[in-house]
């Protein structure tokens, strides 16, 4: 059988990469500086400036656990949802039904606090728009006025599909949960001045694995970018 390709770090485009950083600075409130990274040569080094510049108390506490509870807060202050029922495998389509799903989800977020995106819209439609845009730039050799309003037509179509999209994107709370701890660690927390030192490593693999789908036995300390 041939060997599974892994996708590793020295995969990545220098783009992929800050945007990475950018996510990174979100999730943990940072404000990082140009040049902070330019002599960063493996995972570690970048966790290493990212533990440096992560100021607080470093406590024990799961940030995973306080994240649940959040979420299920908001849930049951938005939803008719029975605080004994709800356990981190609730698939969300029991907790938002198809039926008023945007309405429910932007009541949801407003009561969390954090903007989490959790619907989109149906694969099929979403490549439609893709192959739609690309081939807009093909009528740029043919006539430009119509790859103007082409381009333009598609990027509209991209934007009211999202804005209206009612896709889950997740299916269970534990999903969820894990989603808004990775992608807002500190507001996850009850007291966002404080985090768990010992997290914060994974939760860099995290965005990494779930943003450029690196594999997990590709991040380990002297991986190289």
């Amino acid at each position: 059988m041939a060997d599974i390709e892994v996708f590793k770090l020295n995969n990545c485009d220098p783009e992929e990469i800050e945007d990475i950083i950018l996510k990174i600075e979100k999730s943990f409130r940072l404000n990082f500086k140009q040049g902070d990274f330019k002599d960063v040569k493996t995972f570690g080094d970048l966790c290493d400036i990212v533990m440096d510049r992560i100021e607080g108390e470093s406590v024990n506490s799961c940030t995973s656990q306080q994240a649940f509870y959040k979420i299920r807060d908001a849930i049951i202050g938005t939803c008719s949802i029975d605080r004994d029922s709800l356990t981190l495998d609730t698939e969300l389509s029991f907790i938002f039904p198809r039926r008023n799903r945007i309405y429910k989800v932007r009541q949801f977020r407003d009561q969390l606090g954090i903007r989490v995106n959790i619907l989109g819209i149906k694969n099929w439609l979403g490549w439609f728009i893709t192959v739609c845009f690309i081939l807009s730039f093909g009528l740029l050799f043919i006539n430009w006025l119509y790859a103007l309003i082409a381009i333009a037509a598609s990027i509209g179509m991209y934007r009211f599909s999202y804005l209206f999209g009612k896709e889950l994107k997740i299916n269970t709370v534990r999903q969820l949960t894990e989603l808004v701890a990775t992608e807002h660690y500190r507001l996850s927390r009850r007291n966002s001045k404080r985090y768990n030192k010992k997290e914060v490593v994974d939760t860099i693999k995290r965005i990494f694995i779930n943003d450029l789908a690196v594999a997990e036995s590709a991040l380990n300390r002297d991986s190289a970018f």
